[in-house]
C-alpha cells in the first residue's frame, strides 16, 4: 500500500519541483500552468472579496479538487517509480545468481 507522505507543501508543489515534473502536470492539466500556481485567479474580479458568492466558492472548490487530484496522482507516480527501481533491481539479482560461473 502507498500512502501520501507529508513533504511541507499544502495542496501544491514548490517552485523547484514543479519545474522538474513540468510535461507530467501540463499533461494531466491539458496545458494550463496557471492552475498548477499556489492560489487560483478570482473567477470575475481582480481579488477574493469575503464573503465569496456561490460561483467563486465552486471556482475555489474545483480548485483544491483539482489540486488533491494532482497530489494523488504524484503520489502514485512517485510509488510506482519505487515499485519499478525495486523489481528491476530483484531481477537483475535473480539474472546474477542464475548464471554459470563459466557464463558471460
Amino acid at each position: 500500500i502507498c500512502l501520501p507522505a507529508w513533504r511541507g507543501y499544502y495542496l501544491s508543489l514548490p517552485k523547484a519541483r514543479m519545474r522538474t515534473n513540468q510535461d507530467f502536470m501540463e499533461e494531466l492539466d491539458g496545458g494550463k500552468p496557471d492552475m498548477l500556481e499556489g492560489t487560483p485567479a478570482p473567477p470575475s474580479t481582480d481579488s477574493w472579496d469575503w464573503p465569496l458568492s456561490r460561483h467563486e466558492r465552486l471556482v475555489r472548490a474545483n480548485f483544491l479538487d483539482r489540486q488533491v487530484l494532482l497530489a494523488d496522482n504524484r503520489s502514485l507516480m512517485e510509488c510506482l517509480d519505487g515499485e519499478r527501481e525495486e523489481i528491476a533491481a530483484e531481477w537483475a539479482e535473480a539474472r546474477e545468481a542464475s548464471k554459470l560461473p563459466g557464463d558471460p
